[in-house]
């Protein structure tokens, strides 16, 4: 199967997301290729096709495809822009497509599969400053900043 990992947003209608590749790590393994358009360091924007690469398995069943499809989903990373990596995931573990049920309304009859679960808003605050200070400029404005404190001694406002 082919599983086509997208800059996007599932949850806010599908709508084109836009950043920088700021890390990538795709995939290997049996069964598993991956074809991608993108390198670290890439401006992701809307002036072109949001695909941003293809996640490719195969396996003698259509079990077995879908868990090299899992987990290759599982294992790619791609930090710097949302991505559709959740949704395909989501899409790997609903019943109706393990069951071969899906259909070209299959979405619009299950809209939780786009939507995804409740998301802890502190959570996504702390994920989010962790991933902001592993970034090399916010780093070196946050340094930049402490030290320019120090050098005011003791005067405050």
């Amino acid at each position: 199967g082919k599983h086509r990992l997208y800059a996007e947003a599932p949850a806010r209608g599908f709508v084109p997301t836009i950043g920088k590749v700021l890390a990538m790590d795709c995939p290997q393994g049996a069964g598993v290729r991956v074809d991608n358009g993108v390198a670290l360091g890439q401006a992701i924007t809307t002036a072109f096709d949001p695909m941003l690469a293809k996640l490719i398995v195969h396996g003698a069943t259509r079990d077995e495809a879908i868990a090299r499809a899992r987990q290759g989903i599982s294992r790619f990373v791609l930090l710097g822009c949302e991505t559709n990596a959740a949704f395909l995931a989501r899409i790997l573990d609903d019943p109706g497509f393990i069951a071969g049920e899906v259909h070209t309304g299959y979405l619009d009859e299950n809209p939780a599969i786009a939507a995804g679960g409740d998301r802890d808003p502190e959570i996504d605050l702390r994920l989010l400053a962790v991933a902001a200070l592993a970034t090399r400029p916010v780093r070196d404005v946050a340094e930049a900043g402490a030290a320019l404190h120090a050098a005011l001694g003791k005067w405050r406002n």
